[in-house]
């Protein structure tokens, strides 16, 4: 069933929803009708249904807010959540100033029209849709329970530098092609984010350049998504300050890191300065003497929740 729902200055106008409907609107933004497209699933319940809210590419030639709900609408259905599109417009950004207004506009809007769970919102994007994902989540993160950039066409950390601190306990699932410029485009931003104490989980696609048309994307996503759902990120209060303490690391550490026998409840990881895995950390003697030095992250996790500790490596 398909339905247009026009919104001009918080009034609507929308019909009764039977099964999965999909819908394009109208918001007036400071005197400028901005465009949207919605998808509401099968199941839909008030106050239940969790949202997603998607960024589209910048590719006016195949996308606005529309074509991106349609390549999503099998993504939405299969997770039943609500699918919020907002349209960049005749410049196909979803970034500009004017354009995140809209975007919590459009949420406020569509909140008190359908009533979708709030607790658990979480907003994605493909390309400059994942750049903003980045930079419009960064300065929203009450907005949403996580965050999946995919393939963002971010520049290192320039465009979130001054807005890293904000990720703190917040979970990120980076989707990205290994083919699409890894190391401007991912590993830095990866880096930051686990420095800023997010929670960070990732997918480096085989073989995969800069494309939304991926493999097996409806089953990438949806894995993405019900991880951000399942988990939650607590990056402090791990441990006591004593239980820390007991770790000993040498830092900077040589030749080896030694985990006590106490600490085997524990998770933990060694990563490189990208935020890489390089090693997992088992009690005992763990020789680092092969490694280059510099440098480098132990993560320690405990159920939901984790703590990333700077080591600097000297050989």
């Amino acid at each position: 069933m398909k339905k247009v729902i026009f919104i001009f200055l918080g009034i609507f106008f929308s019909f009764d929803i039977f099964g999965q409907s999909k819908f394009e609107g109208v918001l007036n933004v400071q005197g400028t009708n901005k465009k949207f497209a919605i998808l509401i699933p099968s199941k839909f319940e008030q106050g239940v249904t969790n949202a997603v809210v998607a960024m589209h590419p910048l590719n006016t030639a195949r996308w606005n807010g529309v074509s991106w709900r349609d390549t999503l609408t099998a993504f939405a259905e299969q997770n039943q959540c609500f699918l919020i599109c907002p349209d960049g417009g005749t410049d196909g950004r979803v970034d500009d100033s004017i354009d995140t207004l809209f975007t919590s506009m459009l949420m406020e809007s569509l909140y008190r029209l359908y009533g979708y769970n709030t607790n658990k919102v979480v907003l994605m994007g493909f390309s400059v849709g994942g750049l903003a994902t980045y930079t419009y989540g960064l300065s929203h993160v009450d907005k949403f329970k996580g965050f999946i950039p995919i393939g963002a066409a971010i520049n290192g950390t320039t465009e979130i530098a001054n807005l890293a601190k904000n990720a703190k306990d917040k979970i990120f699932y980076l989707i990205h092609g290994s083919e699409d410029d890894l190391n401007n485009r991912f590993l830095p931003a990866k880096s930051l984010l686990i420095e800023s104490k997010a929670c960070v989980k990732d997918s480096v696609l085989n073989g995969v350049g800069h494309t939304i048309d991926f493999p097996n994307r409806n089953e990438i996503l949806s894995h993405a998504y019900q991880y951000i759902l399942a988990n939650s990120c607590s990056t402090t209060d791990i441990q006591t300050e004593s239980e820390i303490e007991v770790l000993n690391i040498q830092n900077p550490a040589s030749q080896q890191i030694f985990i006590p026998e106490s600490l085997s409840r524990f998770s933990m990881t060694l990563l490189n300065s990208f935020g890489q895995n390089i090693c997992k950390l088992h009690t005992g003697e763990n020789a680092i003497s092969h490694l280059t030095p510099g440098v480098y992250f132990l993560r320690i996790e405990h159920g939901s929740k984790v703590k990333t500790q700077k080591i600097v490596i000297e050989n």
